[in-house]
């Protein structure tokens, strides 16, 4: 059977402030946040029961809410510690990927690194994973697979077909620079 791939197409929106400050405070103000660091994209969630990794850099005014990405059950870690350190150093890694321009598009699957089952990003010129680009070994004995499936947030998950599980997960995710 075919694999199935998941595209989903996140347009980002730019915010343009047309308003030109009232003070000299303000003026101050739009000065130090041009010379911040870049816009946090991504980041660890733990708002909720489960942590997530949740991209923020595709919020608007049409859609003022976070994007989960990934849903860190710990059922697939060793403990809930685990699930949760995972979360941090993995929205960490894509943040820093997106900063240093390395993330233009997202595409995530499971793969083998030194014997090891791992999820990473996918680059469109290689076909399995990078190990510069692994965001996390996986801890358990099940179908990577399945795993990577399972993490992954409702919102990115493409439909399942008569039990077959994507290998690789993409999101078109496009202007993340």
């Amino acid at each position: 059977m075919k694999t199935q791939l998941l595209t989903a197409f996140i347009p980002l929106f730019a915010v343009t402030a047309t308003a030109l400050p009232s003070t000299a405070q303000e003026a101050e103000n739009m000065q130090q946040s041009a010379n911040s660091s870049p816009q946090e994209m991504f980041r660890c969630d733990l708002s909720q029961e489960t942590p997530s990794t949740i991209i923020t850099g595709m919020m608007s005014s049409e859609n003022p809410n976070p994007i989960p990405l990934i849903n860190w059950s710990e059922e697939y870690f060793s403990s809930p510690e685990r699930a949760l350190s995972l979360c941090q150093e993995v929205s960490q890694k894509l943040q820093t990927f997106h900063e240093e321009g390395q993330l233009t598009s997202l595409s995530l699957m499971s793969g083998e690194v030194d014997g090891e089952s791992v999820i990473c990003l996918k680059n469109t010129s290689e076909s399995g994973c990078n190990p510069e680009q692994v965001l996390f070994p996986l801890e358990t004995d099940k179908n990577p697979d399945v795993v990577l499936y399972e993490l992954i947030a409702a919102d990115f998950k493409p439909p399942r077909t008569r039990g077959d599980f994507p290998t690789r997960i993409n999101f078109g995710v496009f202007n993340f620079l």
